[in-house]
């Protein structure tokens, strides 16, 4: 288990050195660090979103079961490029691994909505995507 954790680490870590992602840039309603249950089989995920309107997603999941079933490392990260639209963003995946093993997301669209409970408290804003998961920040 110790490797899995050391083996995301080290892509997260990568995906980072090679991807322009500039956490330093002014943030919008979506930028943080948020994190969910997977509601199909509980494992953990995570999305780091940094930008306004043209956004960077590092997305994990600690047991991706249905897309790293066929992998030897069920840890999953990717890299998603996005454009914001008021309360939605549309993102693209550019980079997707099982541990060290590329699959191949290239082209496929991962869409999420912001619902920012209307009160100005980033606190109790919730994140969905298309694939049902809840997000809620962790910063």
């Amino acid at each position: 288990m110790r490797r899995v954790a050391i083996l995301s680490i080290s892509v997260v870590l990568l995906l980072l050195l090679t991807a322009p992602i500039a956490l330093a840039v002014p943030s919008g309603a979506f930028s943080g660090h948020w994190e969910a249950t997977d509601p199909g089989d509980g494992s953990n995920l995570d999305a780091y979103i940094s930008g306004e309107t043209n956004v960077r997603i590092i997305y994990t999941d600690d047991n991706a079961t249905t897309a790293c079933a066929d992998a030897a490392v069920a840890s999953f990260t990717a890299l998603l490029i996005g454009t914001v639209d008021g309360n939605d963003l549309q993102s693209g995946f550019r980079v997707a691994k099982c541990g060290n093993e590329n699959l191949h997301f290239t082209g496929f669209s991962l869409f999420w909505t912001l619902d920012d409970q209307g009160n100005g408290d980033p606190s109790d804003d919730v994140l969905t995507n298309e694939f049902g998961e809840e997000f809620t920040r962790a910063d």
